[in-house]
C-alpha cells in the first residue's frame, strides 16, 4: 500500500461507522511500464472480527461476508506478478481423483487453471456448461472470455467471437470483450471490422464498484496501438500516425508503441 493509500487507511480507522461489517478496497494486481495497474478489481479487505466470517473453498479461498458493505476508495497495490505453473491444477486434480465434488465456484477456477496451462480443449469441456450455472454474473462474463481466448489460442476466430458475443447478454459490452472480438477480426486480416470494434471502445465507460476483473490497458491504449497497426495495413498512413501519437501519449514506455516511435520518425519525420 503506498504511502497515500495508507493515509487514506488512517482516516477511514478513525470515521468508519460501527455499523459496517466489511470495506472494500480496490486490488492493483501487476503494474505496467508506466506504473499503472495491468488489472483492478474490487474485494473485501477489512471485515468486523466479531462477525466471525469463515473462508471458503481449498484453493482461490475467499471470505464468505455480510452486512453493510463500505466501497472505499483506496486501492492496495500488488507490485509482482508470480509465474503460472500446475500446482494449482495438480491440487483441483487430486481433489477430484478422491471423489471431490467441486463446487460452482470451484468449477470456474479450475477451467481458468487448465486455461492457464495450455489445455484449451479441456478448459473449454468445463468453462462452457460453467456458463449456464446459476452464478455471479462477473465470473461468467470471465469464463466466457476465457472460452473466446481458448478458441483463439486454436485458431477458432469465429467461435472465439461467439463467446464474446455472450458477455453482451449479461452486461453492456466491455473494453475487454470487445477488445477480444476486434483481435480476432485483426488476426483474420479483417481490419475494417477490428477497426470499426477497436474504435467503439473509447465510447464506453469503464463501470464503476466492479469486483470483476478490469485490464485497462484494454479501455486506453491497446486499442490505439492496434487501430495503428490496422490503418498502417490499409495504407491510411495519416490515421495510423494519429493513433500512434495517442498510445504514445499513455504508455510510451511499451515495447511495441516504443518501436512504432522509432519507425514513425524514422520513416514520417512523425515529431510527438
Amino acid at each position: 500500500m503506498f504511502k497515500e493509500e495508507q493515509d487514506k487507511f488512517l482516516k477511514l480507522k478513525e470515521s468508519l461507522n460501527t455499523n459496517i461489517d466489511t470495506v472494500s478496497m480496490t486490488d492493483h494486481r501487476g503494474l505496467n511500464e508506466n506504473g499503472e495497474p495491468l488489472l483492478k478489481y474490487r474485494r473485501n479487505r477489512v471485515v468486523k472480527r466479531n462477525n466471525n466470517f469463515k473462508w471458503v473453498g481449498f484453493i482461490h479461498e475467499y471470505l464468505g461476508v455480510s452486512g453493510n458493505v463500505y466501497e472505499s476508495d483506496i486501492s492496495i497495490t500488488h507490485q509482482k506478478l508470480h509465474n503460472i505453473g500446475d500446482r494449482n491444477l495438480r491440487i483441483y486434480r487430486n481433489k477430484l481423483n478422491e471423489g471431490y465434488k467441486l463446487s460452482t465456484r470451484d468449477i470456474y477456477y479450475y477451467g481458468k487453471e487448465l486455461y492457464y496451462n495450455g489445455l484449451y480443449d479441456d478448459a473449454i469441456k468445463v468453462l462452457e456448461p460453467f456458463t449456464y450455472m446459476d452464478t455471479w454474473v462477473e465470473e461468467k462474463i470471465d469464463a466466457l472470455c476465457k472460452i473466446a481466448d481458448c478458441y483463439f489460442c486454436k485458431g477458432d476466430y469465429t467461435q472465439s467471437r461467439k463467446s464474446i458475443y455472450k458477455t453482451f447478454e449479461y452486461a453492456p459490452p466491455r473494453g475487454e470483450a470487445v477488445c477480444r472480438l476486434a483481435d480476432s477480426f485483426k488476426q483474420e486480416e479483417r481490419y475494417e471490422e477490428a477497426i470499426s470494434w477497436y474504435e467503439s471502445i473509447f465510447n464506453l465507460e469503464i463501470p464503476k464498484g466492479c469486483y470483476g476483473f478490469i485490464a485497462l490497458e484494454d479501455w486506453t491504449w491497446k486499442p490505439h496501438l492496434q487501430l495503428t497497426v490496422c490503418y498502417y495495413k490499409l495504407n491510411n498512413v495519416e490515421k495510423a500516425i494519429y493513433h500512434h501519437k495517442k498510445a504514445y501519449e499513455i504508455n510510451p514506455k511499451n515495447e511495441y508503441i516504443s518501436k512504432n516511435e522509432e519507425f514513425f520518425n524514422r520513416s514520417y519525420s512523425c515529431n510527438n
